[in-house]
């Protein structure tokens, strides 16, 4: 009735923002250098817009629900930074054996998979991103190399005797105690050309013909 007055009323429907709220407490107090650069700049970009939409008096309910779904997914996909301790002390050893004399005697397929390991372990040690993922298979792999140091061969003294045997005029002696020379020196020159041989192997090369010799 264009006789009649009256007062208009808008009506404000507010967005609820209940489950943002709860979203935004439970993920504010996370700490950026408990977790890797990537995920850590996605879950903060997702904070800071919860934040902003939480403030805003007229977001709409697909702002609010968009804003917590996003806080949720980076909350959900940060990676943590391994814990590098155990590491560290693990190639602090690796490092001292690998200072020690006899360090020279590991055999050279031993010398290269634990130098490999070592080497990856410090490049993960370095990397302020590296995931626990990440650390724990540089330890394991560091580790498990660490005993292929236990693989070592001396071959001094059979290359010693081995050169001494092969001066030997084996034509003095009779073919009896001869043919064992030959045989023992020909098995040590087979371990001496083999770089991976090891001390086990070296000792009894070395045993037989000394043996050998000794009975000629």
């Amino acid at each position: 009735n264009p006789d009649c007055s009256g007062t208009a009323k808008v009506i404000v429907i507010r967005s609820n923002k209940e489950a943002l709220q709860e979203a935004y407490d439970a993920n504010k107090d996370r700490v950026e250098e408990e977790y890797t650069t990537d995920t850590w700049a996605a879950f903060k970009a997702a904070l800071d817009k919860a934040e902003e939409v939480l403030a805003k008096t007229t977001a709409t309910q697909d702002e609010v629900d968009a804003a917590e779904a996003e806080l949720e997914r980076t909350a959900l996909a940060l990676v943590k930074r391994g814990d590098k301790l155990q590491l560290e002390r693990l190639i602090a050893y690796a490092k001292a054996e690998q200072a020690k004399p006899e360090y020279q005697y590991v055999v050279p397929a031993g010398k290269k998979a634990f130098e490999e390991a070592l080497s990856k372990a410090e490049t993960v040690m370095a990397d302020i991103d590296a995931s626990e993922a990440d650390v724990q298979a540089a330890y394991d792999e560091l580790l498990e190399m660490t005993w292929m140091l236990e693989y070592k061969g001396n071959k001094e003294n059979l290359k010693d005797l081995y050169e001494f045997a092969e001066m030997l005029d084996l034509e003095l002696y009779t073919s009896k105690t001869a043919e064992p020379v030959r045989a023992a020196l020909e098995a040590a020159k087979a371990v001496l050309d083999n770089e991976n041989a090891l001390q086990a192997d070296i000792d009894e090369a070395y045993n037989g013909l000394k043996a050998a010799v000794d009975g000629l």
